[in-house]
């Protein structure tokens, strides 16, 4: 236990109090610091000396109870029979038959209830050491306050320690009566901070052992922030648990002992607890104040005395304590608030990466930009590699369509993530896209994503179809275009022989076009290149012309004028792999064993041609 020098002290002010030298000790500390714990621990070693120990706690639910503190302290202090009857009829005498709520019976006590019971207590004293402990006195209630204070200017040379706990910065309720219980000058004051790594390992030893103290006590004191609540909260998730040896495991009772902290602290903290989960962590106070009407300065204002250590002007101290915080939270009211949150933010100008996740947890939001934003979104993580983010936002997207061609964008959209998990998922999405293709709903690379899709599928003949739609709607204002489209047509040759003579007779019109004959060459040629290397049929320079054409600096642009999704994939240096290229060639372009090329998309239903490409490249030359 890491309260050792406070307790000395209390140690210290006992053995006053032992001598006749009466003390008043105020423990201070956030919520959840341990307070309770440290003087409940205290009154046992204090019994233990002969002293009589009456103790109470005061609480929020009870301090409109008049005298409630009184009460506890005079059933906990084993008086005798007639001494008890006298204290029980002052109680009594001074609520009966009074329809005075706690504060107005405080402000109009009787001035001789105070006295009365301030000499059964110095009586008390008068017969044996006295030590009165009042848990969380923030929360007493007036009368009781002012019988204390009474108390207080009278101790003189008793033999009675009166101590108190309190959490600074919560608000009193009777400020007036509290002030004048702690006004005098001779107060002592014990401050608890949280605890340190080294008593944060001290408590888990105790119940794990050595070695699993050390190996977590590093991430227990990270999570927590060294509150003792939450510690021994983590203790019982952890304790006789299977889990991987140096993990920490947060579960239930972590999570109620987070939300039993913020429950103690005042409402406001709980508002900001949760604005800040939602929002990710970190407080932004201008955000706060929108969401909650809570000025800015009050948000950077709050401290570790405030919140139980939980939050400070950061924000919340763990993602773990984050989590519980999410977790406490009804769904309905985190939907809502993570609408809020994406609305303000977007006005903000925050990117689509920070907007989206917040729109993937609501429902609340309907807005023009969702569908932008979530796009925009897929499309950055896309880039990072993170498929199934890039999934999740596209998937949301689709509940906020409003319209048909953005139905068909969000879709052809979602069509291309998926096929780098798993092409055949794809199949799904080919009749709502060929239909939107024909209606004029997909662009030229959408358009030619599609075509790719349905050809690995075996549907040629859809594929050709869309490919005359394209050349007669879009590719007639775009060389590129009409360069992709006769490139598909081919590679579809090339499995199809059937089409080779439609091929033939375009041919001889596109030659007449220098400008598409050098974007065709282009294309024919990276693809030659890229087809050579994956099939192992290449020179000492092909590996590194194919890996200018996977890094998109080559002759060709493979989905979307972006490199290839599986260019990190195919062009990372792998060591445990062996390389395809040789003694001779690059070590960037290396194939894991037992995998199979994604590009050139060859259909599962056709043989594969190692030679068309490299036959059409030649006509081209």
């Amino acid at each position: 236990m890491e309260r050792q020098t406070e307790l000395a002290r209390l140690d210290d002010h006992l053995r006053d109090c032992l001598a006749g030298r009466s003390a008043v000790v105020v423990v201070t500390g956030a919520v959840a610091s341990g307070k309770t714990e440290l003087v409940h621990h205290f009154a046992a070693r204090a019994s233990r000396t002969g002293t009589r120990v009456l103790s109470a706690a005061a609480s929020r639910a009870e301090r409109e109870m008049p005298l409630g503190v009184m009460r506890q302290l005079f059933r906990h202090s084993r008086l005798a029979g007639a001494r008890q009857r006298q204290v029980d009829e002052l109680l009594d005498d001074s609520l009966r038959g009074s329809p005075l709520s706690a504060a107005d019976i405080g402000d109009q006590l009787d001035a001789r209830l105070p006295h009365q019971l301030g000499n059964v207590l110095l009586d008390l004293a008068a017969e044996e050491p006295l030590v009165i402990a009042v848990d969380d006195v923030h929360h007493a209630d007036t009368a009781s306050l002012r019988c204390l204070a009474y108390l207080v200017r009278r101790l003189r040379s008793a033999r009675i320690m009166l101590l108190l706990t309190e959490s600074p910065r919560i608000q009193v309720r009777h400020p007036e009566a509290y002030a004048e219980l702690l006004h005098p000058s001779g107060i002592r004051r014990i401050r608890l901070a949280p605890l340190s790594r080294g008593g944060v390992r001290a408590v888990l030893e105790a119940r794990l052992g050595e070695a699993t103290a050390e190996q977590l006590a590093t991430d227990c004191h990270r999570a927590t922030g060294g509150v003792p609540l939450l510690v021994d909260a983590l203790l019982d998730d952890n304790h006789g648990t299977d889990r991987p040896a140096g993990e920490l495991v947060t579960g239930d009772a972590f999570d109620e002992a987070v939300l039993a902290c913020l429950y103690r602290c005042e409402h406001r903290v709980l508002e900001i607890a949760r604005a800040v989960a939602v929002a990710g962590g970190d407080i932004d106070p201008e955000l706060v104040h929108q969401l909650l009407g809570i000025p800015p300065a009050t948000a950077t204002a709050l401290s570790a005395a405030t919140t139980a250590g939980l939050l400070d002007e950061h924000g919340l101290c763990s993602p773990e304590v984050t989590r519980a915080v999410l977790a406490g939270m009804v769904p309905e009211e985190r939907a809502a608030l993570h609408g809020r949150v994406a609305e303000l933010l977007h006005h903000k100008g925050a990117p689509a990466t920070t907007v989206a996740p917040h729109l993937v947890e609501t429902t609340t939001v309907s807005q023009p930009w969702t569908v932008t934003v979530l796009l925009e979104a897929a499309d950055q993580v896309l880039l990072d590699g993170d498929v199934e983010r890039a999934r999740r936002y596209l998937r949301t997207a689709e509940r906020y369509c409003t319209n048909r061609p953005q139905r068909a964008r969000v879709r052809a959209a979602l069509a291309r993530v998926e096929w780098r998990i798993d092409p055949a998922t794809t199949i799904r999405h080919l009749p709502d896209l060929t239909e939107a293709a024909r209606e004029g709903h997909l662009t030229g690379r959408q358009g030619l994503r599609l075509i790719h899709h349905l050809t690995w599928h075996g549907r040629v003949s859809e594929a050709l179809d869309i490919i005359r739609h394209l050349k007669s709607t879009q590719a007639r204002d775009d060389a590129d275009l009409a360069a992709e489209l006769f490139v598909a047509r081919v590679w579809l040759s090339s499995f199809y022989p059937s089409l080779l003579p439609d091929l033939r007779r375009e041919l001889g019109t596109t030659r007449r076009d220098r400008f598409t004959v050098a974007r065709i060459r282009a294309r024919l040629q990276g693809r030659a290149t890229l087809s050579a290397v994956l099939t192992g049929d290449f020179e000492q320079d092909t590996v590194r012309a194919a890996e200018q054409v996977l890094l998109g600096r080559g002759s060709t642009n493979i989905d979307s004028g972006r490199p290839s999704p599986h260019c990190s994939h195919w062009s990372r240096p792998n060591a445990s792999t062996p390389s395809t290229s040789g003694a001779g060639g690059s070590a960037g372009i290396r194939r894991p064993t037992g995998t199979r090329p994604r590009w050139p998309f060859w259909p599962p239903s056709v043989p594969r041609s190692r030679s068309g490409a490299a036959t059409w490249r030649r006509r081209w030359n």
